[in-house]
């Protein structure tokens, strides 16, 4: 079940896309969300390891890896140009 809202804090630590315009080519916004997961995963984990008797570090530090990773991931991987 951790695992689950650590995954769902990544998500929700993804800078969100506005709809309904659809994303302008190469807007790398679902590698994002996926990398926002991942990154959520993570933090939630390291969190977790570090400060076993408390659950709430690690959904904070989910958050917090999910955003950190979706921005890198978005920084790097976005349209490149001018």
């Amino acid at each position: 079940m951790a695992y689950l809202l650590w995954a769902l804090g990544g998500w929700c630590g993804t800078p969100w896309r506005h709809w309904p315009p659809p994303p302008p080519p190469g807007d790398p916004w679902l590698v994002s969300r996926i990398a926002g997961v991942l990154g959520g995963l993570g933090g939630g984990y390291l969190a977790a390891s570090t400060f076993a008797s408390d659950p709430m570090p690690g959904l904070v530090c989910a958050i917090i890896g999910g955003r950190v990773v979706s921005d890198l991931v978005g920084r790097f991987s976005g349209p490149k140009g001018g």
